[in-house]
């Protein structure tokens, strides 16, 4: 039976809309969200703690900028919802959901039902469906991740929108911007290359020379959040700290991002019924993308192949510090970046899109070799 995915569309909205409602009743009952209550109840008086945060250090202006963006946001559905929470959660829901379908509905039919199914997990659906910068987040990486879709399909074309999302989301997530600007540039350089898979490996390499000569920087400023997020009272959970001392970031890397993609550990998961959820959530993922990804390897385009990692790599890499100190914060801070992880696995394990994305050179290269010689003219 062919899947009608206006009607997915429709119950994927009525669905998240109920993850609106149970967040707002069980979730905030069980743990406390400050940043949500404060946009729900607050509106445009968070404008003053955003502003507060815009000082000393350019990431917490960043921050600042992306609270005060929030709690605009959450003012404007105050006022559309009469300050009714639940409304004001289904708006930021609606928000999410639009940058969800339309990177669902760029996506091949074949390819888009995988990932229609992993959209659907619960704490992906609850994070992403209340008050939260998380629905602003997911919006803005389903709408570039449409545009990384398109460039493969080749009707990918820069606008001016592409520029404000991209510009948008930095605002949000700085860390993002590697993976981003991978995602979208190696495709567009390789695409016409006779050797893609060698454009890919340079590129994941040059990708790195930044980090490199960086360095230090970047481990100060991993060190300076990390400790600043152990700080602040009820933030960690963890006794043991992955990162404490310089160049920790790097050395304890894998076990890190292993721990801020799983969430809660097996021991951590028998401490509560959000966390037991959580990590079989996290297990369910692992054991989709694997059934997905492991049967196509033989045939997998070593293209594909390098830019899957890459991408995977820099998106694991560049969140685990914020998602090591607490395994509820790893869930939710997951939310914002799980739709890069199933574009760099789900759509890229794809050798359909592969094929599709080097058939205009496949063309080109036998219009080539079907032109006749140039005939010598006698003189």
């Amino acid at each position: 039976m062919r899947l009608n995915w206006s009607a997915y569309y429709a119950v994927l909205f009525l669905y998240r809309c109920v993850f609106s409602v149970l967040g707002q009743t069980v979730v905030m009952r069980l743990t406390s969200i400050p940043d949500t209550e404060g946009y729900q109840s607050h509106g445009l008086g968070y404008v003053a703690y955003a502003t507060s945060q815009m000082s000393f250090d350019p990431a917490l202006t960043m921050q600042g900028q992306a609270t005060l963006i929030t709690a605009i946001v959450g003012a404007f559905f105050s006022f559309l919802g009469g300050g009714n929470p639940i409304l004001i959660n289904i708006g930021f829901q609606t928000i999410a959901f639009i940058g969800i379908w339309r990177m669902l509905d760029a996506l091949d039919p074949e390819i888009r039902k995988y990932c229609a199914v992993l959209v659907m997990l619960p704490s992906f659906s609850v994070w992403s469906s209340i008050a939260s910068k998380e629905a602003i987040v997911v919006f803005l990486v389903g709408m570039l991740g449409r545009y990384i879709i398109q460039i493969y399909q080749g009707r990918g074309r820069l606008r001016i929108r592409h520029v404000l999302w991209f510009f948008l989301l930095y605002v949000f997530k700085p860390h993002f911007a590697p993976a981003i600007l991978f995602l979208i540039g190696v495709p567009l350089v390789a695409r016409w290359s006779r050797q893609p898979a060698a454009i890919a490996v340079g590129a994941g390499f040059v990708s790195l020379i930044p980090l490199y000569l960086l360095r230090d920087s970047v481990d100060a400023y991993v060190l300076r959040v990390v400790r600043s997020v152990y700080a602040e009272p009820g933030a960690s959970t963890r006794d043991e700290r992955i990162i404490s001392q310089a160049y920790d970031f790097f050395a304890h890397a894998p076990q890190g991002m292993f721990r801020a993609f799983m969430g809660p550990t097996l021991s951590e998961a028998t401490s509560g019924i959000l966390h037991l959820m959580s990590f079989a959530e996290s297990i369910l993922i692992v054991v989709l993308i694997l059934l997905y990804v492991v049967p196509r390897l033989p045939r997998l385009p070593a293209y594909l192949a390098i830019v899957s990692f890459f991408t995977v790599f820099w998106v694991l890499l560049a969140n685990y510090p914020l998602g090591i100190a607490n395994p509820g914060t790893a869930v939710r801070y997951r939310t914002d970046w799980l739709l890069l992880i199933f574009l760099g696995t789900i759509f890229l394990c794809s050798r359909a899109v592969y094929m599709g994305w080097r058939a205009p050179r496949a063309r080109l290269v036998r219009i080539e070799e079907a032109q006749p010689a140039a005939v010598p003219q006698p003189g």
